[in-house]
């Protein structure tokens, strides 16, 4: 099972227990609002009112949340991009570095390029 097919899933259910809450937070709302001695008509208005507050409150908290996760998605993206980018240009130091005549310089040359790659990978913790 993919991660993307257990994400659907925990999306699903909680989208129904949200629902759930809602349709149970309204219908005891408008018993409460009865009890108390309200006109049908009120307690209908006020179980109307409270629910869809209820339900802008849950669609709120779900949508910060989906907005801190496509953030942290982003930064990590970012993150892998420029330790891309310090790991090629790594690389491409190391493959030039045939062309150096002297082999001492050589081996400093790819020396240094494998510590900056190790460097780039201790900093993006990968």
């Amino acid at each position: 099972m993919s991660v993307r097919q257990r994400s659907v899933r925990h999306d699903s259910w909680l989208a129904l227990l949200t629902g759930v809450a809602v349709v149970a937070a309204g219908r005891g709302i408008s018993y409460v609002v009865e009890f108390l001695g309200a006109s049908h008509l009120t307690a209908h208005a006020l179980d109307d009112i409270l629910t869809g507050v209820l339900a802008g409150i849950a669609m709120f908290v779900g949508l910060r949340h989906l907005s801190r996760s496509r953030a942290a998605d982003i930064k990590r993206l970012r993150d892998i991009g420029e330790m891309n980018h310090h790991v090629r240009n790594a690389l491409q130091v190391i493959q030039l570095s045939q062309f150096s005549p002297d082999y001492d310089e050589r081996v400093r040359i790819i020396a240094e390029a494998s510590e900056r790659i190790e460097f780039a990978l201790r900093e993006f913790n990968v």
